[in-house]
């Protein structure tokens, strides 16, 4: 695919735009044209004649994509590919799409009408689809040609559709089943998603059941007399669930549209008890009427109050209408509950509790479970693997209601429910008798595209070849080896780093390469244990901190210069730590959502596990070979014949500023931005892709006939450039831009960027500018306001800037 065509610049439509072109693909955004120019478009002398005002919506939309918080873009750059447009003037653009969105109103006789001008256009093996969330694709594809009918499906993606992960593939009885794996194989390659193929049901798969558990728990809650505080502090971690649980989750999402979408569904079912249960309850639309729609509006079941500099959260009473203070839920199995680290053990422990919490927990997955089964033939033609993925991957839920089921106990469960009268659908007895503990057998891989299997199966079936409590060296297959990390917190400790260690060894005599990657975590790594940090310093205990600090320096140190291609593998969080064994990797092959950066300052350190020393190698890089250096600001300067002469300063005071300021990348487009990532490394769009890619990069480096990077000598920029950094940080202090702390650690790390007290231009080894790092390191560990930073930042998660 190399050009779409997204009709409809609205929330979805211009989001969905955004991530086509976060994927590198050209995007035509085409919308309506107004009735008649703004007031503010007319002050300006524009009328219905001119692009601006004809354009109105989908610039409207492209601008909406550039404030929106998260960022629907990978980078500024994104914004670049997409190019707005209205469907009078612009509609022959879809002669050129090789894939057409419609992602407007979410009404049935406006997607037909604008269908019905779009196919003569449309080139012949375009693939069509409509965003819809619940209409029947059959229906906006009735009276259109056999042609248009065999290549036209739904793709509801999920909101936001750069963040989540769902993709909703709905083919019509007509749909060409090619069509439907060109969508999976964009999908999932292109898009980074996961594809879960529906059936041309009422919402489909995801919205069907978990807007049934949303109402079934709003039921419960009338049912047992609780409120909403209490369902959310049942309904969140605890369970497996997001930790906005129902209410604010609602809040979230708006509760117009939580009725839009259980409208649609109850309209369209004909069972009456079924209909009954997606009955919208009377509290919500009285709700609406009053405009308190949730968050958008500014209250809804939750309102957030300012009182003597404090942020609260006052809840709905839904008796009197009025707005308290929150009430803490109290039960047994509820606190008993949160101290079980198994998401099995956590329902368990609450959905058979003898309480108001337990009968509430179980009557609520009684529902859900028992829905699930019923309707799995019909939404999903009893892929029940593929309900479970909606679930979890539409709405952030550990586990989806199958996988619930076995967690509860399927023979355990199933005996209650019928003790209680309850009619569970004959398979599912059958698979009771038959003794099973679940009612599928889990797939090893998403998809057959990616041939590594998850890491945590890949133990199951007997493939590791050691671990220790930090990570696990796994084999992936082709003579590849994975060290996956799970350390506690995913931060740095004297465990992971002997395995970094011990891995190197390893894959040294015995593999042709070395993968690092986590996968049982949202990130790669976060950094240094600083509480065992803290406590050193405390205690004085300097050696132990001088000894980790170094015996991380050499692991990454032997990474670098390994006789075996590694490739690091991050995705979500790659901090401090994290982002420097990233740096001294041969290859990183980044997942795209990837948040990496030295946030060592906010800690109130420096990097010292080579970070510095890694982006300055980077910075004296971009100077061109064969310049000689001069301080001399403005860059090159030569005469006629003469050598080109380079100021360093500018080089170095990027990466000197990235690390000063602690810059964190939104994503790895902007990663590579930043520095952290080269034009060699790779992007894998979807974390499913992430292994098998990177154990492709080191094959790929292997078959090449890989040799480590030469050790060679590093020019320092010295005393010179040092000079022009610490004036910068001079005037941040005299301008209240940074504190005297932040300036400390400011000039330790100009002292290390620059090598020491070296004059320009000194070359000197690799190992001189680590023991500088690791000098600054424990110089300002020793300072008070170091350590309040670091006591600060595992209090709260924030850093503080004393």
């Amino acid at each position: 695919m190399k050009r779409a065509v997204v009709l409809g610049a609205g929330v979805m439509g211009a989001q969905i735009a955004a991530h086509l072109a976060n994927a590198g693909v050209e995007v035509d955004l085409l919308d309506i044209v107004p009735a008649a120019p703004s007031p503010e478009e007319a002050a300006r002398g524009l009328t219905l004649a001119d692009r601006p005002v004809r354009d109105r919506f989908a610039l409207g939309g492209l601008e909406r994509l550039r404030t929106l918080k998260p960022s629907p873009v990978f980078s500024a750059a994104s914004l670049e590919r997409i190019h707005p447009g209205n469907v009078e003037d612009d509609l022959e653009r879809v002669r050129l799409a090789d894939w057409v969105i419609e992602a407007i109103v979410e009404q049935l006789e406006p997607k037909r009408q604008l269908w019905e001008r779009v196919e003569p256009l449309a080139a012949p093996e375009a693939v069509l689809s409509s965003n819809t969330s619940g209409l029947s694709l059959a229906a906006i594809a009735r009276g259109r040609g056999d042609g248009f009918r065999r290549r036209f499906l739904g793709t509801h993606f999920f909101n936001p559709p750069r963040y989540m992960k769902l993709l909703e593939v709905i083919p019509t009885a007509e749909t060409d089943p090619a069509v439907v794996e060109t969508v999976r194989a964009w999908g999932e390659r292109l898009l980074g998603k996961g594809i879960v193929v529906a059936r041309d049901t009422p919402n489909f798969i995801g919205n069907r059941i978990g807007v049934y558990a949303l109402h079934v728990t709003l039921q419960a809650m009338e049912q047992f007399g609780l409120n909403p505080e209490t369902v959310d502090a049942l309904t969140g971690p605890v369970v497996g669930h997001p930790k906005s649980a129902t209410f604010r989750t609602l809040d979230v999402v708006g509760l117009d549209t939580m009725v839009l979408v259980a409208d649609n569904i109850r309209e369209k079912l004909e069972d009456p008890a079924e209909r009954a249960v997606f009955e919208v309850p009377g509290y919500v639309r009285e709700m609406i009427r009053r405009g308190w729609l949730g968050q958008k509006s500014g209250q809804g079941f939750y309102k957030r109050v300012e009182a003597g500099g404090r942020r609260d959260y006052l809840v709905l009473d839904l008796a009197t209408f009025e707005y308290r203070p929150q009430e803490v839920a109290r039960f047994p199995s509820l606190e008993s509950a949160r101290r079980q680290a198994e998401l099995g053990e956590r329902l368990r422990t609450l959905a058979y509790a003898d309480d108001a919490a337990g009968r509430f927990t179980w009557t609520v997955l009684k529902r859900l479970l028992l829905y699930a089964a019923a309707k799995a033939e019909e939404i999903a033609g009893g892929d029940l693997e593929a309900i479970d993925r909606a679930l979890r991957w539409g709405f952030n839920w550990e586990a989806g209601p199958f996988e619930i089921w076995a967690e509860l106990g399927l023979a355990r469960s199933v005996a209650r429910m019928r003790e209680e009268g309850e009619a569970v659908p004959d398979w599912v007895l059958a698979a009771v008798e038959r003794g099973e503990e679940r009612l599928y057998a889990p797939s090893p891989t998403p998809s057959e595209r990616y041939p590594v299997a998850p890491v945590l199966w890949l133990e199951r079936q007997g493939r590791t070849i050691w671990e220790n409590p930090g990570a696990t060296l796994v084999d992936l297959g082709e003579e590849v080896a994975a060290l996956e990390f799970h350390a506690p917190k995913d931060a740095i400790g004297p465990d992971l780093i002997e395995a970094l260690h011990r891995a190197a060894r390893e894959v040294e005599r015995n593999w042709r390469g070395l993968v690092l990657v986590n996968e049982r975590s949202e990130n790669f790594c976060v950094g240094a244990n600083l509480a065992l940090i803290l406590m050193a310093a405390e205690s004085g205990d300097w050696a132990s901190i001088e000894q980790m600090v170094d015996a991380f320096q050499q692991a990454n140190m032997e990474l670098k210069y390994l006789h075996r291609p590694v490739v690091a593998a991050p995705w979500g969080m790659a901090l401090g730590g994290g982002a420097e064994i990233c740096l001294h990797a041969d290859r990183v092959q980044a997942g795209a959502e990837l948040y990496v950066g030295q946030v060592e300052a906010g800690a109130g350190v420096i990097p010292a596990g080579g970070g510095t020393k890694e982006l300055l190698l980077r910075a004296l890089a971009r100077i061109p070979a064969g310049a000689s250096w001069g301080p001399i600001a403005g860059g090159p300067s030569a005469g006629s014949g003469a050598m080109a002469v380079f100021d360093p300063a500018p080089f170095v005071a990027r990466a000197f500023e990235t690390i000063a300021t602690a810059k964190v990348s939104t994503s790895a487009v902007e990663a590579r931005e930043l520095g952290f990532l080269r034009e060699c490394d790779g992007v894998s769009m979807g974390r499913d892709a992430l292994l098998s890619d990177a154990r492709e990069q080191v094959l790929l480096l292997d078959r090449l006939g890989y040799r480590p990077p030469e050790r060679r000598p590093v020019p320092v920029p010295g005393r010179e450039v040092r000079a022009v950094l610490d004036v910068a940080v001079d005037y941040l202090v005299r301008s209240r831009q940074a504190s005297e702390h932040d300036a400390r650690i400011a000039r330790a790390l100009a002292r290390v960027i620059t090598g020491g007290d070296l004059p320009q231009g000194t070359p000197v080894d690799e190992q001189h500018l680590l023991d500088l790092e690791r000098e600054a390191f424990l110089s300002l560990v020793g300072e008070p306001k170091t350590r309040e930073r670091m006591q600060h930042l595992l209090e709260t998660g924030r850093p503080l800037r004393n």
